[in-house]
């Protein structure tokens, strides 16, 4: 194999198994993909992006399909030209995007590759401009690819992957993420977690604190290791913006209605809570709300604190509970916290002295004869829903099938120079 094609083929390779691994990651968390697009809207758009906020969703699951099917095509080396076009032209967009988000640093990071693997806007860039010059590479050379699939056979495969990024991607949005890879995953101590957190924060915060001290005409800064004698004025301290605006990796604060803090009894509560979370009740799915309600009523009667968790505002909270008949107690959460926390409108959450135990989203809630024993297994078992694995089956099959065209591929290879030695060996004995 020649330079030339072994390059091209290897080129192939990075670039579809970058755009599948950043496809499927997406896909995991559409919602927190759309979060991430409007952070880009807001970068660049400012506050004019507002009136188009619905489209973030649709655009999160758009770009997570394309992603992964430009990938899948270009692993299996089918409709070569149409991907390989696609891909370029989606390198030039995203490359161009991150130099101008590099260059502003007005968002945290890329999202490339979902919460799961976290890049910087300059590693973002530092990645796009090595796979740039790669997908113009694969879209001049497209014709002179390795296909896995014949014209007849490709468009199996193709809609086996587009079905099987199409569900996974439905149902990651609709029942919560398959892998929860945000803080607050089902089994964590949230206690022992925010406690750890503050405590590193506190000690950064410390050894990044310059004190500032005067002597006559001389002012110096020290550090908390190497402060001067008495003969030193204290006058003030000193911080970067950074370590004083770095927020907590871990925040459960919540108000309930007359202002008082009511993150330590819940986190300390021993019986159990369920904690029922909605960014806006304006937006909040209505579908199950006698489950909801049912919940709340089996709660009173065992001895369980149960909660709404909203970032509305008061009036919001009274429609909801004129629509609904809620009658639990509601508290107040910054928004981006519960965005964090939960992806779904609303969500549920239980928890026991400090450890989430169940997150589930409304579409998820048991029915109501099933209370009692979902109650049960969560609060006395502690048993955490686990989503099904039938969301990757057909994303499974779509890899089996790659895995077995390479393996015909390989074969056939192997059988061609298998022939061609055999040929010759034949043509120098007649000789």
């Amino acid at each position: 194999m020649s330079l030339k094609r072994t390059l091209l083929e290897a080129s192939r390779i990075v670039l579809g198994l970058v755009f599948v691994i950043s496809g499927l990651l997406k896909a995991v968390d559409p919602m927190g993909g759309a979060i991430k697009v409007g952070e880009y809207f807001g970068s660049i758009l400012g506050s004019k992006f507002l009136w188009i906020s619905h489209t973030f969703l649709p655009l999160s699951v758009l770009l997570c399909m394309v992603e992964f099917l430009l990938g899948a095509f270009l692993l299996m080396g089918i409709y070569r030209r149409i991907a390989s076009r696609m891909t370029f032209v989606m390198m030039v967009f995203m490359t161009i995007v991150t130099i101008y988000i590099s260059i502003t640093d007005s968002v945290g990071d890329c999202g490339c590759f979902g919460d799961l693997i976290k890049l910087t806007n300059v590693q973002s860039l530092i990645k796009n401009i090595i796979l740039l010059p790669m997908s113009y590479f694969v879209m001049r050379y497209a014709r002179q690819m390795s296909h896995l699939y014949t014209r007849r056979e490709r468009w199996v495969p193709a809609a086996l992957a587009f079905i099987g990024i199409s569900q996974f991607t439905y149902c990651n949005q609709r029942y919560l993420p398959y892998r929860d890879f945000r803080p607050y995953q089902i089994g964590f101590d949230l206690n022992k977690k925010i406690q750890e957190a503050d405590s590193t924060y506190q000690a950064e915060l410390l050894e990044g604190t310059r004190f500032i001290y005067r002597k006559g005409d001389r002012v110096e800064s020290f550090t908390v290791h190497n402060l001067p004698d008495t003969t030193w004025t204290y006058e003030r301290q000193e911080q970067s913006s950074e370590l004083k605006n770095r927020k907590l990796t871990y925040s459960f604060e919540m108000q309930n209605s007359e202002g008082e803090a009511m993150e330590h009894q819940i986190l300390n509560d021993q019986t159990g809570v369920l904690l029922l979370f909605s960014l806006n009740w304006n937006d909040a799915n209505q579908d199950n709300i006698d489950e909801i309600n049912e919940l709340y009523r089996y709660a009173q009667e065992y001895g369980y604190k149960f909660y709404g968790v909203s970032a509305s505002t008061p009036e919001e909270e009274s429609e909801w509970r004129y629509q609904t008949g809620a009658d639990y107690p509601i508290l107040f959460m910054d928004a981006t916290t519960i965005k964090t926390i939960i992806r779904a409108n609303p969500g549920l959450i239980v928890m026991k002295s400090g450890v989430v135990i169940d997150k589930i989203s409304s579409e998820m809630l048991p029915s109501i004869d099933k209370i009692p024993s979902y109650i049960h297994s969560r609060m006395k078992l502690g048993q955490g829903t686990v989503p099904s694995p039938m969301r990757l089956l057909l994303l499974g099959l779509w890899a089996s099938i790659l895995l077995l065209g390479l393996l015909r591929l390989l074969a056939r290879r192997i059988n061609a120079r298998g022939y061609i030695i055999g040929r010759k060996n034949r043509v120098e004995k007649e000789l």
